[in-house]
């Protein structure tokens, strides 16, 4: 039995550490709704639904890599901006949703680990996106103590680590995570390749999936029988 609370709002380091002991689970509302999304769930349908934003031109497929900084501090909901980032970036190309949603999650968590267990002097988190043609690449940089990455893979660190199971699940969410960690700070690398369909392609598939046939069946007449219409 695993016991998972969902929070709207700050938790503070008394209450963190509470819960680690105990083995339970925290995530805030907005990390959940990113989480149904990923399910395609509807997880807060009173809400007012985004306008239609203006169509951006999409980047030609072979151009160079676009990169994007962006520097937050260490406050409530903070993360949740440098996640928006993936939502304005990934316009520039083809991106899936379901991608979108993966990084963003990703993004969540890797900045509440650097809050949490970094203790940086400066309060900051850097974050680079690196957006090709096939792929996206986030660095989340802090300026804190560090920690010690086990030998092991990400998905066997133990439980109780907060750190732990906040990487475990970025794991899960990206294909791939790499940590560069020591006394000057932490870089997590994170990379999401993405599906190369266009749109064209995904409403193709749409079609096939629903059974929609090329063209109109034409109603079979028996052999001999009159096919002309009574006067």
């Amino acid at each position: 039995l695993v016991k998972w609370v969902i929070f709207d709002g700050k938790v503070d380091s008394p209450t963190l550490s509470f819960a680690a002991s105990c083995g339970i689970l925290l995530s805030h509302t907005k990390q959940m709704k990113i989480l149904f999304n990923l399910f395609e769930i509807d997880y807060a349908p009173e809400e007012k639904k985004e306008e239609a934003r203006e169509p951006v031109e999409k980047a030609e497929i072979g151009e160079r890599p676009l990169e994007f900084d962006l520097v937050i501090p260490m406050r409530e909901d903070a993360e949740v901006i440098a996640a928006k980032v993936v939502e304005e970036i990934t316009h520039f190309k083809h991106v899936d949703r379901d991608s979108v949603d993966r990084i963003k999650m990703a993004i969540i968590e890797a900045c509440i680990n650097s809050f949490e267990h970094s203790e940086a002097e400066d309060g900051l988190v850097k974050l680079r996106y690196v957006i090709a043609d096939d792929k996206l690449e986030v660095f989340v940089t802090d300026e804190g103590k560090g920690f010690k990455v086990p030998k092991s893979s990400i998905r066997r660190e133990a439980r109780g680590k907060n750190r732990g199971w906040g990487l475990k699940i970025i794991k899960e969410l990206v294909d791939d995570v790499e940590i560069l960690t020591g006394d000057r700070g932490t870089t997590i690398r994170m990379i999401k390749y993405f599906d190369l369909a266009t749109e064209d392609d995904l409403e193709e598939k749409s079609r096939e999936q629903e059974g929609d046939p090329q063209q109109p069946s034409t109603p079979e007449t028996e052999e001999g029988g009159d096919s002309g219409t009574e006067t």
